[in-house]
Parts: C-alpha cells; structure tokens; sequence
C-alpha cells in the first residue's frame, strides 16, 4: 500500500515538473529524492530518467540552488546502472552549470563543488561500461583544462579526483596528455602542496599508456623523476604517506618501463637519491618505503643496480638496515613481496660478480629471503582461514591493505578536508583500482625458487660452499617451498 501511495505521488510530482509556476517546478524537483527508497518506484523512473534530468537542467537554469545540485547527485548516484548512455550529455550539461555557477561570489563555491561530486558519481558509473570514459572526457575536457588554474583553487581537489578516475579506467589521450603537462606546471607554482596527489594520477599515465609516456620528446619521465626528486631531497618533508606515494611511483616506472634505455640511463641518480634520504633519517618507518624503491630496482636491474651501490660504498650499509626492517617485520604483502623479487634478483648474476660483502653474507641472505617467503605463506593461510569464517573478510583485507601499503585514499581524505575546511559537502566516493597491475601477476616464491636454482645449476660449487653452513631446518624450509611450488604449478596444468 505504501508502495501504491509512492507510485501515485511520483506520477503526480513528474507531471509538476512542467507546472508554469517556477516555485513548484524547484519543490517538485526537489521531491524527486524522496522516492528512491523504494525499488519498485526506481524501476518506474528509469525509462524516463533523461527526461527528469532535462527538467532538473531547465529548473537550474532558472533558479540556483544548492538543494537542486544535491538532489541531483542523489539521484546520478542511485541510477549510476542507467547513466552510461546518457553520461555525455549529462557531463557537457553539469559543465555549463558549473561554469555559471561558479561565478556567483556567495552562494558558487558549495554549489559548484556539488557539481564536480556530481560529476564524480556519474564517472563512477562507467566502471562497469568503460567504452563510455573517452566519450565523456571529451565533454569534461573544457572544464579540467580550464580549472587546473590557482583561479579555481577551491576546486582542485575535486578535479584532482576526476583525472584520476579518467586516468585510471580509460585510455590515455591526446588531451589528457595535455593536462599532465599542466598538473606538473600546477605543482610548480601555486600547488605544491598537492604534489603527492598530482604523482598518484601521473602513474595511471604509465600503467594505460606506457609507450606514449616513454616518448623520448615528451620528456614524461623527466617529468616524474624531478616530482619524486623534489619530495625526496625535501629534509622538511616528513610525512611516511608522501614518501610511500614516491616508492609506489618508482614501482610502477620499473615495471612497465623494462625496456627504456632511458630509465635505465637514470637509475644511478635514482638511487643516489634514496640512499641520501635513506641515510638521513632516523624513524622507523621510512626506511622500509625507501628500501622497496631499490628492491624494485634490483629486480629491474640488478647489476647496474650493485654497481651502483659499490660506486657509492653502502652495499654493507644498505644491507644492515634491510635486516632490521626484517627483524621487525611486515605487515604488507605488498613490501614482503617486493622485498623477495629484489633480494632473489641476485641469482640471475654470476657468483663472482657480486660485491664481497655479499659473497660472505649469501647464506644470511638465503636465510632471509626464506624467512619472507614462509612468512608470506602463513600470512596467506591466515587469510583463507579467516575467509572460510567470514565472507566478508575480503573487504577487511583490502582496508589493511590501503592502511599499510600507502594510505592512498586516507591521505587523499585528508587533502580535501584541508581543502574544504570552510565548506559543507557530502562523503566523497573513493577512487578504487580495480584493474590489475603488472606486478600483481608476479608469483614471488616461484621467483625465487627459480632464480636460485637456475645460479645453482649454473654454479654449484659456489652456490654449495655459499651454503656451507645452511642447517638442516633452512633446507628442509627451501624443500618443502619447491614441493608446493611444484604442486601448485601441476595443479595449474591440470585446470
């Protein structure tokens, strides 16, 4: 009966909409929100949903409010399944109105800002239609191009968040190359201080375009290396979530430009770098975000990346302050496993290439790339076990996962609380990565076992005398690493 009574206002509040009386027109609209508690009702508004949206427009053209733009995005957000074919004309429409209405001195900023969220919602209904993502960047262009400007500093965060969303779930065009350009000019000058935001949209660049970014007259990469420069020799720059961002860009570079001479060219001034921050702090934390950026550059070259420390005499160094991020452990998977492709990169050079420390300490270092893999076993059989007791621990697992690897959406958060500290706003729908990344494909145990088994067929008598004092628990670990990995590989095969 509730439902029937629903139904029959919502008729009654459509055929309002066209009232001549703008007054009623506005209450109408604004009625709309009312009804999205009820499925029934839903079903009944979405064939004619570009035709309310229409009603909405013409409404806002005559009268600013910003209960309408509220509504509005309510109403984007509860029929995100029916926005993709109509997401252009609905993105082209909110960029009009934000334009004029951004203008307004009193009343622009909040509504404006409401706006952009609108737009964000309508983004997020792509996901699961993606082909539609260059169609409506075409439409946003204007407003990103034109408000990634101090003029519209109020709203950079905002807009922040829709390249990243573009940037992230859509190939890399002409246009948004253009924009890299200007957020890297942005950071210059009157937006520094959203660097760190500006370096987490500029790796989506790398992972869906790769090729483009390495285009040798563009200078991208240039672009990135003096962005992680600039937070990396910054002595004030303290912050373990803006120094995680920097590692988190030096992954991505090294793994999907394996092949750029270019890069490899700049690796010693990569890792100069590091080691000057590395040896110049003294929490805790920080060292072991540092240490995964030569971890990840180990495994994407390893001899140039020993020749390197040598050139600059920290191999002991460097390798002491690894054990004690060891010794206190992980609680990310994802530095666990970058440690293991960085430490088990030694087996794919010869014995006698490797620096003499490393030579003496090689069966300290087996031992602690065993100890990570164990580690990262029993950490997975934690999970499945506390997945066969709760269905939803997959979304606990993805929350530590955001906490202990970056924060990325934390600090972001934080960004635009800091931003809007003087305005009203809704909850911000979080920017989530979906889409695999290349290292996430990397089985790190198979590395290993296989990298140290090939240096050990290729040098036994190194590898042997290496090991000489190996205790039997340690082979016995190793052998039964090889087995699983050997029962995993069959069951693969088999399905």
């Amino acid at each position: 009966e509730i439902v029937v009574d629903e139904m029959f206002r919502l008729e009654y509040t459509i055929g309002l909409v066209n009232d001549t009386d703008l007054p009623v027109r506005v209450q109408a609209c604004l009625s709309f929100r009312h009804f999205l508690d009820y499925d029934l009702v839903i079903e009944s508004i979405t064939p004619v949903l570009p035709v309310i949206l229409e009603k909405f427009f013409q409404v806002m053209n005559d009268f600013e409010s910003d209960d309408l733009v509220s509504t509005l995005e309510i109403i984007v957000h509860k029929f995100s399944s029916a926005i993709p074919p109509i997401s252009y004309a609905l993105c082209h429409k909110l960029v009009e109105i934000f334009f004029q209405t951004s203008l307004e001195e009193e009343t622009g900023c909040l509504a404006a800002t409401e706006l952009l969220r609108t737009i964000q919602s309508a983004l997020n209904s792509l996901k699961s239609q993606p082909e539609f993502y260059p169609l409506v960047e075409s439409a946003l262009f204007p407003l990103l191009v034109k408000t990634i400007d101090q003029e519209y500093y109020e709203f950079f965060v905002d807009v922040l968040q829709i390249i990243e969303t573009i940037s992230m779930n859509s190939t890399i065009s002409a246009n948004m190359w253009h924009l890299f350009r200007l957020l890297y000019n942005s950071t210059q000058s009157w937006a520094s201080e959203y660097l760190p935001n500006v370096l987490s949209i500029m790796k989506n660049y790398i992972v869906n375009d790769a090729e483009g970014f390495l285009d040798s007259r563009q200078q991208y990469l240039q672009i990135i290396l003096h962005l992680c420069a600039q937070v990396l020799n910054d002595p004030t720059e303290v912050d373990l979530r803006v120094v995680k961002r920097v590692s988190r860009t030096f992954e991505i570079l090294f793994h999907y430009c394996r092949e750029s001479k270019l890069l490899g060219d700049m690796l010693p001034h990569i890792i100069q770098l590091v080691i000057k921050r590395l040896f110049s702090i003294d929490d805790e934390n920080t060292p072991r975000a540092l240490l995964t950026i030569i971890a990840n550059s180990l495994y994407y070259d390893v001899r140039k990346t020993l020749l390197v420390l040598q050139k600059f005499e920290c191999v002991e160094k460097v390798y002491k302050i690894w054990v004690e991020c060891v010794i206190r452990g992980f609680k990310s998977k994802r530095d666990k496993k970058i440690f293991i492709l960085g430490l088990s990169s030694i087996y794919n050079l010869p014995f006698s290439t490797l620096p003499e420390f490393l030579q003496t300490n090689f069966q300290k270092i087996f031992q602690i790339i065993l100890k990570l893999n164990m580690d990262t076993i029993l950490q997975r059989e934690e999970v499945e076990e506390n997945e066969n007791e709760n269905e939803n621990e997959d979304d606990v697992e993805i929350d530590e996962e955001v906490e202990q690897e970056d924060a990325e959406d934390q600090y972001e958060e934080i960004s635009r609380n800091h931003l809007r500290k003087r305005i009203k706003v809704l909850p911000l729908y979080d920017v989530v990565r979906k889409k695999s990344l290349k290292i996430d494909a990397i089985n790190e145990i198979a590395y290993f076992i296989q990298s140290f088994q090939s240096g050990f067929n290729r040098e036994n008598s190194a590898y042997q005398q290496g090991l000489l004092h190996l205790g039997q628990e340690d082979k016995q670990r190793f052998h039964n690493l090889e087995e699983q990995l050997k029962s995993s590989q069959e069951f693969n095969s088999r399905h």
